[in-house]
């Protein structure tokens, strides 16, 4: 499929699940501004499942990012992966007498008091189940391990972890359900987000929650902070985007569950 007609396909797929407004077609890399400030995980999903549909070598080549204040997905059709883990030798089971991976024992003693401070904040009717503390545990763990850019940038800016437990006010427009753990966080402004791989790492999470770059939605300054490389970007017009997924229970299924860090995805 020549880069003109694969374009042409995902012109149509980007108009329809996202609401695309302006296509553009640079060398091999198709770009779709999205119309909206707001996209959905489900719109997202939809978007990535369609284009597997017409080409699954593309999967992994399609990334979300910000253009003049706006939601960008990006298709690089000659975008270089990284190569994956080699297979563990015959004989040997992966993880035994290897050493402690230190980056992964990081990640973990930052994440987990975050959640544990959440379980103490709760009062007995508020404390979620435990599966869903886990789960949220698990999904930052990976996201802040194993999400990387095209080159193996940083994406992460900051993040934060806040729990809903009830009905009213508190519960965000978006959530399908009135309890869980939302996870919020910002991304480097002016790089590009593997999309495939964002929704590898938060499992069933990808089902319930939005990418933004509007101001309204819940968050300011202090509770989702940009660095100071972040501060210069955005001063030179690059907007950062955010994420907020809802962590919790999905169509009755149980939590999302997804597996530990891995050294690569």
């Amino acid at each position: 499929m020549t880069h003109e007609i694969l374009h042409q396909n995902i012109t149509a797929l980007a108009t329809h699940h996202l609401q695309a407004t302006t296509h553009t077609l640079q060398g091999d890399i198709s770009s779709h501004t999205v119309g909206p400030a707001t996209v959905s995980f489900k719109q997202l999903s939809a978007f990535l499942d369609a284009v597997k549909s017409i080409d699954r070598s593309q999967i992994d080549k399609i990334f979300v990012g910000t253009s003049q204040m706006k939601i960008r997905v990006s298709v690089a059709a000659n975008c270089k992966l990284h190569p994956k883990d080699p297979p563990p030798k015959k004989g040997t089971k992966r993880g035994r007498n290897e050493p402690v991976d230190d980056l992964a024992e990081k990640v973990k003693h930052i994440v987990q008091p975050q959640i544990e401070q959440l379980k103490n904040l709760a009062t007995d009717t508020e404390l979620l189940d435990s599966s869903i503390y886990e789960a949220a545990s698990l999904t930052m763990q990976r996201l802040l391990y194993n999400l990387k850019g095209p080159d193996g940038q940083q994406l992460i800016e900051s993040w934060a972890l806040s729990a809903v437990t009830g009905n009213g006010s508190q519960v965000p427009q978006w959530a399908t359900g009135p309890k869980g753990i939302i996870l919020m966080l910002r991304f480097a402004p002016g790089l590009p987000v593997p999309l495939a791989l964002l929704r590898r790492i938060m499992a069933a999470s990808f089902y319930d929650g939005i990418l933004t770059v509007t101001r309204d939605i819940q968050s300011d300054s202090d509770t989702l902070p940009l660095t100071d490389e972040g501060i210069v970007s955005e001063r030179a017009g690059q907007v950062s985007m955010r994420m907020f997924a809802q962590i919790g229970v999905v169509n009755g299924l149980g939590p999302s569950h997804p597996p530990q860090p891995t050294a690569k995805q």
